[in-house]
């Protein structure tokens, strides 16, 4: 069952420079025409308007690539034009609140203005809205006019609070402004989370201990903790065949991954799925609708979405070239490369694959065509535990989540 409600991603696909672990979708260009891109931007919702109108909006997400590249401008735009077709869904005050009760019936997008204590003109929204964010001095400098704009959430990508390993992955950012950067962000934003890779080739658990408890003591109610993986098609990906890079055994992964859950439950950021991390009433909504598969619209190049079509859903899935996306909509009013429909085998798989993932793990019902004997052989081998009418993950079945997830699917 679908929980009615939308998140939206809007994806920024440019970056100012390619990460050689990355494989999202992010682009480098020399030159960037905003004005142009906002149109399209602008115009791809309009596409999706008696979508907006009907079905209430739970959150906003701008991703990339590296949405604070965009201009402040850029991204008000975006959010008023959402915000003259949407409904909101949930009741949330402040934004990051994802606890509460939904709303019983949809209300207005209202976006309301206030002077803050800290004398900012802000716009406020009252669902969550994320923007990620790169700790480079330019982006920094423009987190006050992201924040006046309406963004009431934001994520860093810091990745390391060390130099050597900021070199080692690509970073164009230094440890000292990756610290500076999340205390100006402390400035401005209640809600912001940052994201640290781990499980280096030659970094050790103590090392990593360390740098995750300083972590803690820089960050806001979440944090987002990732172990480096091997990509298909990066420059990772090319040095790993070509033995220039040697990975952690799964022993010492595994290791990793238990010292990493440890550390988060004593300082009072427990896992709510595999890698992020949240206090009490700060889980990201956004994420959530996802993991939960709930009902998303992605918007820009190589944007994903999954859009209710009656009791089923539609897979969405925009040109991933920019150029392509860009033409596509300046020509025919959208950036969509081609909608189809999920059938029900497909869909549990799809539920399976992002249900697990959470600690709170996924209904029972979403398992009505998989084979039961399968999962309780799963259950008796202590990899997946009932919990009343739900089936989660143990500890152990975290750390081959991806052999039980090819088991039921």
């Amino acid at each position: 069952m679908h929980n009615k409600s939308l998140a939206i991603y809007i994806h920024w696909p440019f970056c100012k420079a390619k990460c050689p672990y990355c494989d999202f979708n992010s682009h480098v260009r020399r030159e960037i025409d905003h004005e142009r891109w906002l149109k399209a931007y602008i115009t791809a919702i309009d596409n999706h308007a008696d979508l907006m109108r009907s079905t209430p909006i739970s959150s906003i997400f701008f991703g990339g690539g590296t949405p604070s590249l965009a201009k402040p401008e850029m991204i008000n735009a975006i959010l008023d034009k959402i915000a003259s077709l949407a409904t909101i869904s949930p009741p949330v005050n402040p934004p990051s609140v994802d606890h509460l009760p939904m709303a019983p019936s949809a209300a207005r997008v209202e976006r309301t203005r206030y002077v803050d204590a800290m004398g900012l003109n802000t716009k406020s929204y009252p669902m969550e809205v994320t923007l990620e964010a790169n700790p480079t001095s330019i982006e920094i400098s423009n987190l006050k006019a992201f924040r006046e704009a309406g963004i009431n959430r934001l994520s860093i990508g810091i990745q390391s609070l060390r130099d050597d390993q900021l070199k080692f992955l690509g970073r164009q950012h230094s440890a000292g402004e990756a610290k500076n950067a999340i205390k100006v962000a402390a400035q401005y934003f209640d809600n912001y989370s940052f994201d640290l890779i781990y499980c280096l080739p030659n970094q050790t658990i103590e090392q990593w201990r360390q740098q995750l408890v300083e972590a803690i003591s820089l960050a806001g109610p979440h944090l987002s903790l990732y172990q480096l993986t091997i990509e298909q098609g990066t420059v990772f990906a090319e040095r790993y065949a070509k033995g220039q890079i040697k990975m952690p055994s799964e022993d010492e992964s595994a290791t990793f991954f238990e010292v990493t859950q440890e550390i988060m439950e004593k300082h009072g950021m427990p896992g709510y799925e595999i890698s992020n991390h949240a206090k009490v009433g700060f889980k990201s909504r956004h994420n959530l609708q996802y993991w939960q598969y709930g009902d998303y619209l992605g918007i820009g190049p190589g944007a994903h979405g999954r859009i209710p079509n009656g009791v089923d859903k539609l897979a969405c899935v925009d040109y991933k070239m920019p150029e392509s996306w860009l033409k596509s909509v300046e020509l025919v009013g959208h950036g969509i490369e081609f909608i189809e429909k999920i059938d029900e085998e497909q869909a549990m798989k799809e539920a399976i694959i992002m249900g697990l993932r959470l600690s709170e793990g996924m209904d029972l019902d979403r398992l009505h065509r998989v084979n039961m004997a399968e999962v309780d052989q799963l259950i008796a081998d202590g990899l997946l535990i009932m919990k009343g009418c739900r089936i989660a993950a143990t500890p152990r079945g975290k750390l081959l989540l991806n052999s039980i997830i090819d088991k039921l699917t």
